[in-house]
């Protein structure tokens, strides 16, 4: 094979693709080969190998549906619904205590989507995700005050923001355990 890269000390130019002759470069260009070829075809699977998809019953849906709803609403409530009462428990005090000692212990702020500052949105996102707590705040018009000037006000936004998103992943959890993937 004929080397197509020239050294530094080399002066002759190099010729362009069209007219180098030789192993690596052509001037013709091959033609792609037929799609429907064997080489492209996929093999054989058999049914065997395939995952097995289950049906979902609108049984299933339903709960699966009324368990993610109950869990955004009130922490805890989407495993009660589906008779895990100890998991409910720890999850509604987790999520309740957090929310409760960034608010009232902590001075923390509920954030509010403001144009003027388009990466707000994702502190509101983890705010909103305390669901039906959310709601009644900002229905009281509670919590969306900030008072800076208090030394626990960091604080008390890492546990309002770390309540909402804990609450996600219980809505999450809820769902799983509604649809038989987790136990």
């Amino acid at each position: 094979m004929e080397d197509v890269t020239r050294s530094q000390s080399d002066p002759s130019p190099v010729a362009p693709p069209e007219e180098r002759e030789g192993d690596l470069v052509t001037g013709a260009r091959e033609s792609d080969p037929p799609t429907d070829s064997p080489a492209f075809s996929d093999p054989p699977v058999s049914p065997a190998s395939l995952p097995e998809v289950k049906a979902w019953s609108p049984h299933l849906a339903l709960k699966a549906m009324l368990a993610c709803a109950a869990a955004f609403a009130i922490p805890g409530a989407g495993h009660a619904v589906l008779g895990r009462w100890i998991r409910a428990a720890l999850l509604c005090t987790a999520i309740l205590g957090m929310f409760a000692a960034g608010l009232f212990l902590f001075d923390g702020k509920l954030y509010t989507f403001t144009p003027e500052e388009p990466l707000s949105i994702f502190p509101v996102i983890a705010n909103v995700g305390l669901g039906g707590i959310y709601a009644l705040c900002a229905f009281l018009r509670a919590g969306f005050d900030a008072r800076p000037e208090v030394p626990t006000y960091e604080y008390g936004n890492a546990f309002l923001l770390v309540a909402g998103l804990l609450n996600y992943l219980a809505v999450l959890d809820a769902f799983d355990i509604a649809i038989g993937r987790k136990k």
